[in-house]
């Protein structure tokens, strides 16, 4: 089978930015099947489709905290938490 590649994303800066996941990962120009999205209190991401919120926890060597998203083709954004998500 073909291997998970881990890929981030940081959507923190100046500006407020929304990244839109419309579907699975890949469909979305993305590798593998789990993203790590990063930013802050002004970023937004938002989960279009059957997402549904599992785990939070706290990286042990940043201290952010993240929690992380699941649909049916197990895909799994990690989502810092300090950034808005919407689902549906």
């Amino acid at each position: 089978g073909q291997a998970d590649v881990f890929t981030a994303l940081n959507l923190g800066g100046i500006i407020k930015n929304t990244l839109t996941v419309d579907g699975n990962l890949a469909d979305n120009g993305f590798d593998g099947s789990t993203l790590f999205i990063h930013g802050d209190n002004k970023d937004t991401v938002k989960l279009e489709g059957a997402w549904q919120e599992g785990r939070s926890y706290t990286d042990a060597t940043s201290g952010f905290e993240y929690s992380v998203y699941t649909n049916s083709a197990d895909d799994q954004p990690i989502i810092q938490s300090e950034l808005s998500v919407i689902m549906g």
